[in-house]
């Protein structure tokens, strides 16, 4: 899994890093987000990355904090449609305002 997330992340930048530990699996590289391309190429690479991880091999998109933001559109694909509508079911119990940590895990914004 990890030689093709690398082949496949070399397709949206010229110099790219898809880091291991403890099967915890990171991108790194420079990206822009000054653009309109910027930005599609980095959605692109995410949806991508996403699909290989959660549907191709039933991997989890959650390794580490500070990361809610970048898979909050992918929490479905990981978890499936029954189990995204609890989460949203409960958030809108628990805090309907969207007060806490808004836009982070669940985002019906494909793209902030």
């Amino acid at each position: 899994m990890l030689r093709l997330l690398r082949s496949n992340a070399a397709h949206f930048w010229t110099a790219v890093t898809v880091l291991s530990q403890v099967c915890v699996i990171a991108p790194s590289g420079s990206q822009g987000f000054r653009t309109k391309d910027e930005v599609q190429r980095f959605g692109d690479l995410m949806e991508e990355m996403c699909y290989i991880v959660a549907t191709k091999h039933s991997g989890s998109l959650k390794g580490e904090h500070g990361t809610g933001r970048n898979v909050a559109p992918f929490v479905e694909m990981e978890w499936g449609t029954k189990a995204y509508e609890l989460m949203w079911e409960l958030k809108e119990l628990f805090d309907p305002d969207y007060v806490l940590n808004p836009s982070v895990i669940l985002n019906r914004c494909v793209w902030l």
